[in-house]
């Protein structure tokens, strides 16, 4: 059993380098993710920003695009790397906080889980606060407060919902009589954040205001969802999650309080925002699983049937496996389709307005973002149309029955359409939806 988990990672790996390989087309954060590394990579002169994603991702892949190879290539073995991490980190968690040398396979279920398996190689910044967030917990549990508060900075940093774990750290140090602690680890965390801060206010966004911003991006209608939406997601997980249920039950007999809270208060928080997204209960997603394998192990114990232990896990393991296996998806063939729009854009000069973020990922343009809403595109291009050469337009990311003045909507998306179709655009088809290249001119109509 010592070798056995080692080698099925070290087997899982291939599939993962095969799924790289055909899978060369970005998603929209992804394409985020990239081009906000080249903006500070390159001090602006390329790339995106937006002031609301935090920078940690960011300040990774600006340092892998100055290598002098393919960018997406690395950045998405790094993050290969940093899912084995993740899955090593679960064990050392579960292990250390329970004492059980078997918990450790709780790892393994992690491994397997679709979720997990489909974001183990995209560039988001999900898997990485994931990483950060349990070595903070360890560094608890060994009594390193520094590392253990610097650790927890970089996950906040990398994706600010991982505050919530920093909370449930202060509540634990108060519940084991550590307050003296306190100031050690609050005083790392602010030194590890303050990047974002210092680069926000650099580039004349303010302070404080970005912040803000983003945590109003939590009540984006785009993916309004009800309560229960994350627990069809869970349940098609693993059939291990079946034991979660007794897994909360003997959590709450030992005192694993940190573990308990750790499952539930992400899950909590991302049922109750009006933003929800598969891959946002990635951050909670090690500790249910740790819960699921406890309560699956306690209730045989329980039943004396603790030599149905390596078969039923045998059993559940092939049945996750097959489950994840299912959800591979190459994007070679809709690459393709992006590649003329990829093409035009290596002939455009100068910094170019984006409705969509993903075709100048591939280039090394400065873009100016203009999809947060209809209105806000419509002033960015008013505001820069004297900067920009050209638009990139696709009315993929205006859904006007999600605004609360939908007429506006309309008339701006018309608006759009209208200079769309005229003479200094050329149209492209991608990913299903149509693009256009638009030439500006200075002279450029505006609404009335």
């Amino acid at each position: 059993m010592k070798w056995f988990i080692p080698i099925v990672i070290l087997l899982l790996i291939p599939f993962h380098l095969v799924v790289i390989n055909n899978s060369p087309l970005v998603g929209w954060d992804e394409a985020v993710y990239m081009s906000m590394g080249k903006y500070l990579a390159t001090a602006a002169e390329s790339g995106i920003y937006e002031q609301i994603r935090p920078t940690g991702l960011p300040i990774l892949t600006g340092l892998l695009s100055k290598a002098d190879a393919d960018h997406l290539l690395f950045a998405r073995l790094s993050m290969l790397l940093v899912s084995i991490g993740i899955v090593v980190a679960t064990m050392r968690v579960a292990t250390r906080f329970t004492g059980s040398r078997v918990a450790y396979i709780s790892g393994l279920f992690l491994a397997i889980t679709p979720l997990f398996f489909e974001y183990s190689t995209q560039v988001m910044s999900s898997m990485l606060s994931v990483l950060l967030v349990l070595l903070s917990y360890l560094a608890l549990e060994r009594e390193h407060y520094k590392r253990c508060g610097l650790f927890i900075g970089l996950a906040i940093l990398t994706r600010f919902p991982s505050g919530m774990f920093l909370l449930l750290i202060i509540a634990s140090l108060i519940y084991n009589k550590k307050t003296n602690k306190l100031p050690t680890v609050i005083g790392w965390t602010a030194l590890a954040v303050s990047p974002y801060f210092i680069i926000n206010l650099i580039l004349g966004h303010g302070l404080f205001t970005p912040l803000i911003k983003a945590l109003s991006h939590a009540g984006n209608a785009n993916f309004a969802q009800n309560f229960l939406y994350y627990l069809p997601i869970l349940i098609k997980q693993s059939p291990l999650l079946i034991f979660l249920p007794f897994g909360i039950i003997f959590a709450i007999k030992r005192k694993y309080y940190l573990l308990l809270a750790s499952a539930l208060l992400p899950l909590l928080y991302f049922s109750l925002i009006t933003n929800k997204q598969p891959r946002f209960i990635l951050l909670a997603l090690p500790f249910i699983m740790m819960l699921s394998f406890f309560g699956f192990q306690w209730l045989l114990l329980k039943t004396k049937k603790n030599n149905l232990v390596p078969r039923i896990a045998t059993l559940v393991l092939v049945l996750a496996l097959f489950m994840s296996f299912t959800q591979i998806d190459f994007n070679k063939d809709d690459y393709q389709n992006y590649q003329p729009i990829i093409s035009a854009l290596e002939n455009v000069e100068g910094p170019i307005i984006v409705t969509d973020p993903i075709p100048t990922s591939y280039t090394k343009l400065k873009a100016i973002p203009a999809y947060e809403d209809v209105a806000i595109a419509y002033t960015t291009l008013v505001e820069h149309r004297s900067e920009a050469s050209h638009i990139l337009y696709t009315n993929r990311s205006f859904p006007c029955e999600i605004y609360p003045d939908q007429q506006r909507c309309q008339r701006i998306l018309s608006w759009f359409e209208d200079i769309a179709h005229s003479n200094q655009s050329t149209k492209y088809n991608a990913g299903g939806f149509d693009y256009y290249l638009i030439e500006l001119q200075p002279t450029q109509s505006t609404l009335q």
